[in-house]
């Protein structure tokens, strides 16, 4: 084994340990969901970052079983930070509870910049 494969898992064993002390288990979560999050097709055309969305949300459901929710932004009837806002909102509202081995995970894909509001999420074609 080398140091370097060593290292990473003397560094995995304690992490292990610090988050099961906290946790109480880490060899598994209650529940656990994923939102994928993308630009619609039409404004991520430069980057094309959409693509990579089906193949891993399809990972998730099938090879881990994970509740997967995907999400197109676009910037048509409703602006994308409200969008995303309630992605969020509807997700942590799915596993609100006193479970603290609820597993959530938020992928997003694409790019954005902030807009002339602070904290405001937008796509633009440049």
């Amino acid at each position: 084994m080398s140091k370097l494969e060593h290292d990473d898992e003397r560094l995995q064993k304690a992490w292990k340990e610090l988050v099961s002390s906290e946790l109480g288990s880490l060899d598994h979560y209650t529940n656990v969901a994923v939102l994928m999050v993308h630009w619609i097709g039409s404004l991520d055309e430069d980057l094309k970052a959409h693509s990579e969305v089906a193949p891993l949300a399809k990972i998730f459901r099938e090879d881990f079983g994970y509740g997967t929710k995907v999400v197109q932004l676009d910037n048509k009837v409703t602006p994308p930070q409200l969008q995303l806002d309630q992605a969020i909102k509807d997700l942590a509202d799915g596993y609100d509870g006193p479970c603290r081995t609820d597993l959530l995970i938020v992928y997003y894909t694409g790019h954005g910049y902030y807009g002339n509001g602070r904290g405001k999420l937008d796509r633009r074609n440049v």
